[in-house]
């Protein structure tokens, strides 16, 4: 889990009130369960993602097909 201190700095946000980080911490970690819990329904229920070819990134666009020689 993380501490106050790196949530702060993820944040980038050294004003944030310890109480405040705190609840930002427990939340995003109760929202990554959720997801996490059902990813595994999804998987047991042989479900899979879609396949994309081309995912958009910031720096540019990663190919999932490992293309380099």
């Amino acid at each position: 889990m993380l501490s106050i201190k790196q949530v702060k700095q993820i944040l980038k946000d050294k004003n944030i009130s310890d109480k405040d980080a705190e609840m930002i911490r427990d939340e995003c970690r109760e929202l990554a369960e959720i997801i996490f819990e059902k990813w595994q329904q999804d998987k047991k229920a042989g479900k899979t993602p879609c396949k994309q070819k081309n995912v958009r990134y910031d720096s540019g666009t990663f190919n999932s097909k490992n293309t380099s020689s």
